[in-house]
């Protein structure tokens, strides 16, 4: 048993700083997956001990939480992140990513001995996917999270590896400073005890790993409202902000990642009921472009109009209209349709 506590005080310069990733997308597999991430300090600490790994093109993501409690959490986070990076894409991804953070406990304990620390260790939660398949497996050790919005459900896939949480959560533990106390951690102990899931991906799930220092300042309800914004290449960052309004007393980190479904444009395509058959979406880009050029013959219509005087019958404004209208659709075909015009 052992406290996951950080000493420190706020550090001016870390205020209002935030590393965050740029948002990432994949090449459509059998479905998308766009992801984003960020981290922050936070307001009461004096470093970040938070590592992240948003790897979209090997269908990994991952948050790991350095245990400052036992000095050398910042080097305990990297090192887990480090040892996930070496993950090659495979049919047995899960087990691999097991091994990878077996791996990450052996070298954890053996730079505690190099650095003569005693012990050196951190949290981890980590999201491996199979795009091809629609599955995903999630591993973790520690209380580092990974949420998933279905729909309008927010359902938490992992569960804290806490005193609190085994003996249950309506208990009340006699020590006060277990309250912040971990039962595993990677570095920890010489045997490492993985937690596991393995689900299904549906289009439109929306994933979120994120540290303790998201998950106990921002509530559900606003975790869920955030996650549903639509804009997966903001919400990391909306996520850490939320956070930070809250106070930010610790470091914060979140990577999100979605898996849009067609219907919502992700991409370009939706089922039609008449025909059964899949018809093109318009653009967004598409639409504004039609917009911009209706305003701009509204604008050139005005302006022959202006050059006739001030005193024009109606017909002589339609005549203009139509005139000026006409004009502008010859140049459209004949700048959009190949050989128009040429005959």
């Amino acid at each position: 048993m052992f406290h996951k506590t950080r000493d420190g005080s706020a550090d001016a310069g870390c205020i209002g700083k935030a590393r965050r990733n740029a948002p990432h997308i994949t090449k459509p597999a059998t479905v998308r997956a766009i992801s984003s991430a960020a981290t922050h300090c936070g307001f009461r600490r004096r470093n970040n001990q938070d590592a992240i790994l948003n790897r979209p093109d090997m269908d990994l993501w991952a948050v790991a939480d350095g245990v400052g409690g036992f000095g050398g959490g910042e080097t305990a986070s990297r090192i887990v992140i480090e040892v996930l990076e070496r993950f090659e894409p495979s049919e047995d991804y899960g087990d691999d990513i097991a091994i990878l953070l077996a791996t990450a406990n052996r070298e954890l304990r053996l730079q505690a001995v190099v650095d003569g620390t005693g012990t050196i260790a951190s949290t981890v939660v980590a999201l491996v996917t199979n795009r091809s398949q629609q599955r995903f497996t999630c591993l973790w050790v520690g209380d580092s999270r990974l949420y998933r919005l279905r729909g309008r459900d927010l359902l938490q896939i992992t569960k804290d590896h806490t005193p609190l949480q085994e003996i249950g959560q309506g208990a009340r533990l006699s020590n006060p400073k277990l309250q912040n106390a971990l039962s595993r951690a990677i570095g920890s102990e010489e045997a490492l005890d993985v937690g596991r899931v393995d689900g299904a991906i549906e289009p439109g799930d929306i994933f979120l790993l994120c540290t303790d220092g998201l998950s106990k300042p921002v509530n559900l309800r606003q975790i869920s409202s955030l996650l549903s914004t639509g804009t997966t290449a903001l919400a990391a960052q909306y996520l850490v902000d939320a956070a930070l309004a809250a106070g930010g007393p610790d470091n914060v980190s979140a990577i999100v990642v979605s898996f849009p479904s067609a219907a919502r444009g992700a991409g370009r395509w939706r089922w039609t009921r008449k025909s059964g058959k899949q018809q093109p979406l318009l653009k967004p880009k598409s639409v504004r472009r039609k917009v911009i050029a209706l305003c701009l013959l509204v604008l050139v219509a005005l302006a022959a109009l202006a050059t006739q005087g001030p005193a024009l019958s109606l017909a002589q404004v339609e005549k203009a209209l139509s005139d000026t209208a006409y004009q502008w659709l010859r140049a459209a075909l004949t700048t959009w349709v190949p050989g128009h015009g040429q005959h």
